[in-house]
């Protein structure tokens, strides 16, 4: 069914107003397209926009909510979602809005880059570097330097795990210590290091780099028991 005439009027007069930042205007534009047309999906989804314009974040979630209520697989809406939610740092709920986006229409560009930022804000480093990879390879555009760098920490990383299985430990070490160089708040690359370290009887370099660890990530057992462990085999020592 077409639009009524006058609810086209308001929603470009929107848009209009939008392009010269007026966003008092825009909100009032499309609440008045609204009025005319409660199921105008686009005009919901601007809506949203302007208010999210405004830091009103709550009210823009509504209105992308109404756009989906109205046409559930409205892409934009559920991307535009995921944004308000991750300005107001609620990440598991801006990934899950960009998941299903992305559950949609799988290869839009826009929705893996947004959630492999939600996902780089939630620290899940690699998960991150996935989605961003997904989206680069859809669309060159959206390569970024962090995720060059990313990418190459990360190959840093697996290179120091391989060589350490095949019981190189200065190889790992090297290995973990360019990972760090590159990024020194890798919680991975610290643990690793320290567990290196360990294997190999540095009591004092493993406890450095298990505190680091512990320091960057407080909620790491992993690097906590580490720096038990090896604390005892430092008494251990003095002991004999």
């Amino acid at each position: 069914m077409p639009l009524k005439k006058d609810a086209k009027i308001w929603f470009d007069l929107g848009v209009e107003l939008m392009s010269k930042k007026d966003v008092n205007g825009v909100i009032n534009a499309y609440r008045k397209a609204i009025e005319i047309e409660p199921n105008f999906v686009e005009a919901w989804n601007n809506l949203g926009n302007g208010l999210l314009a405004q830091k009103d974040f709550d009210g823009a979630i509504e209105a992308y909510r109404k756009a989906i209520e109205i046409e559930p697989n409205f892409i934009e809406a559920w991307n535009n979602i995921g944004n308000a939610l991750l300005a107001q740092k609620d990440f598991d709920g801006a990934i899950e809005a960009y998941r299903k986006a992305i559950e949609i229409e799988p290869n839009n560009a826009y929705s893996w880059n947004n959630l492999g930022n939600a996902l780089r804000a939630n620290n899940d480093i690699d998960g991150a570097i996935d989605a961003c990879g997904k989206a680069f390879t859809i669309d060159p555009k959206y390569l970024k330097p962090w995720y060059i760098r990313e990418r190459v920490v990360r190959a840093w990383l697996n290179f120091g795990d391989t060589l350490r299985a095949k019981n190189d430990n200065d190889g790992a070490i090297d290995a973990y210590h360019d990972a760090i160089e590159m990024d020194q708040k890798n919680v991975k690359a610290w643990l690793h290091l320290g567990n290196t370290l360990e294997a190999k009887n540095d009591v004092n370099g493993a406890i450095d780099a298990y505190s680091k660890a512990l320091e960057l990530d407080p909620t790491l057992d992993e690097a906590r028991n580490g720096i038990k462990k090896v604390e005892q085999l430092k008494e251990n020592e003095h002991e004999r």
